[in-house]
This record gives C-alpha cells, sequence and structure tokens, in this order.
C-alpha cells in the first residue's frame, strides 16, 4: 500500500470514529437528561403534565392518537408558511402571490386550531374535573407570563 492511500485511510479512520463519537455522546446527553417514560406529543402534552402518572398512562394511546392525525396538518401548516415566505421574498414582488399564499397560510392555520381544539375537547373528555382543573391551571400560568412573553415557551 502506498503511503498516500494509507495516510488517507488513517484519516478516515479518525474522522470516523470523530463521528461516532460525537454520536455516542450526543445520545448519551439527551438520554441522560430527557425525563424517563414516554415523552407526550407535545400539541397536547400540556394537558396531562400535571397529572398522576395513572391518569397520564391512561390518556397515553388518545394523545398518542391525536399526534398521529395532527401530523400532516402541522406539516401543511409548515409548507403554507414557506410557500408564503417565498412569495414575499420573491423579485420581483408579486402581490397577488403573496395574497394567495397568505390566503392558504390563513386557511391552513385555521384548520390546525380546529383539529387542536377538538382534540383537546375529546382529551378533556377523558378526565375527572379535577384533572381538567389542574389543566386549566397550567393554562394560565402559561399565560400569566411578562407581556411580550405571554404564551411563549423559555
Amino acid at each position: 500500500m502506498s503511503e498516500g492511500r494509507r495516510r488517507t485511510l488513517v484519516i478516515v479512520l479518525i474522522c470516523s470514529i470523530a463521528i461516532n463519537l460525537l454520536l455516542i455522546g450526543g445520545l448519551v446527553g439527551h438520554f441522560a437528561t430527557t425525563p424517563p417514560g414516554r415523552p407526550f406529543p407535545s400539541h397536547l402534552g400540556w394537558i396531562v403534565r400535571e397529572l398522576d402518572d395513572d391518569t397520564r398512562q391512561k390518556l397515553w394511546p388518545l394523545l398518542k392518537q391525536n399526534a398521529e392525525e395532527a401530523r400532516p396538518l402541522r406539516r401543511d401548516l409548515g409548507l403554507a408558511q414557506r410557500e408564503f415566505e417565498k412569495a414575499l421574498q420573491a423579485d420581483p414582488f408579486d402581490e397577488e402571490q403573496v395574497l394567495l399564499a397568505l390566503d392558504k397560510l390563513q386557511k391552513t392555520a385555521r384548520e390546525n386550531q380546529t383539529r387542536l381544539h377538538l382534540q383537546m375537547i375529546g382529551v378533556m373528555k377523558e378526565m375527572n374535573p379535577q384533572d381538567r382543573a389542574k389543566a386549566l391551571r397550567f393554562l394560565h400560568k402559561r399565560d400569566a407570563g411578562p407581556p411580550g412573553r405571554r404564551g411563549r415557551r423559555p
């Protein structure tokens, strides 16, 4: 084997080891900082954050199903957002295209929000009054942040 080829193989081997160590470190870091148990779907996971484990486990299948149903709507919302941004950045500026893209974005956002609200009602229907009150308190705490930060995650 020539010296140049040998050197190339050593460099490739070192890079491969470095990438593997980086990936392993990322996985270890993720699992070390993630709380135990299955994470709840983010779009409605807030409902169960303050509930006991038994109630969370009871609601898990419904939340998982809701997340799967919401995935295409969230994807469509992202696509509509990108189309709107692309229309805004077009040169020359085409107001008609911007308005069409904005209309599509608004319709998609409404559909997404309507579906989310219906899913929330479906989950709340399965909860007892005390657990619904806990979920409502979470909403109030989230919305009680300083002006300009209400409803936003840190």
